[in-house]
């Protein structure tokens, strides 16, 4: 299992990706406030709305990340890639896209079955990473295709994505 204090940086460096407040009318995520918390995240993970401070978003990320059991992932990068699709696309879509990475059934659940094929070496073989990261640019894609008006982000989304890749 990753330290707390791992899993403290991994949040601390979400919330400083996802930035400040943001209300730009062509983004389809709609008002996000400080940490990328949206009004939904934010209900159901008992953050503050509209004016969180970064600890109250630090606190909500941890119990999302403790509630869907992604904080179970054993390796630091993978947990710090799946954490970030989590705030991005939810817990659900980056719990699928880990399993369908590790060839299994894809619920968006981490049960026994999940957490038993996250061996530390399979993990760190970056293949589950190269895959997860490959779902979510192709996603990207999709939104894209399917809203142009979207693309005026593809730029700020796929620095991201690539972020990940070391």
């Amino acid at each position: 299992m990753i330290p707390e204090s791992q899993i403290s940086q991994i949040i601390d460096a979400i919330i400083q990706r996802e930035g400040g407040v943001s209300n730009d009318p062509a983004d389809r995520g709609g008002l996000t406030s400080a940490g990328g918390v949206t009004q939904p995240f934010a209900q159901q993970w008992n953050i503050p709305w509209p004016n969180p401070t970064l600890q109250q978003v630090h606190d909500g990320y941890r119990r999302m990340l403790a509630g869907t059991r992604i904080d179970q992932i054993p390796d630091a990068a993978t947990l710090n890639l799946v954490a970030d699709c989590a705030v991005n696309h939810g817990s659900s879509r980056a719990i699928q896209w880990l399993q369908q990475a590790l060839g299994m059934a894809a619920d968006g659940v981490v049960g026994p079955n999940t957490i038993s094929a996250m061996t530390p070496a399979r993990l760190m073989s970056r293949l589950i990473s190269n895959r997860i990261i490959t779902s979510r640019g192709l996603y990207y894609a999709d939104i894209i295709h399917n809203d142009p008006s979207q693309a005026k982000f593809a730029r700020g989304w796929y620095s991201r994505l690539f972020s990940f890749l070391t």
